[in-house]
């Protein structure tokens, strides 16, 4: 997407919300996802829990996508449309 084509491996993602990275679910996920796998940081002002910048492999590959997971959902059914 855009951001990755902004962006390079190293760089920091800030964003105030989790609903400013889609505009429902799955595009939320996807984008999370593509944005780690191109080696981009994410820091979710409101959602801390979720910062991926200087957190371990482990941290980034299970407690943050498990708590993602969740969140997303919630944001979805909260009026991410």
């Amino acid at each position: 997407m855009l951001k990755t084509q902004i962006l390079r491996q190293g760089d920091t993602l800030a964003v105030k919300e989790l609903d400013r990275l889609g505009r429902n679910y799955e595009q939320i996920k996807d984008e999370w996802r593509e944005l780690q796998q191109s080696g981009i940081d994410i820091v979710i002002l409101d959602m801390p829990i979720l910062n991926t910048r200087e957190k371990s492999d482990l941290e980034k590959s299970l407690i943050a996508n498990i708590v993602f997971e969740l969140l997303a959902y919630l944001a979805e059914k909260n009026g991410v449309k």
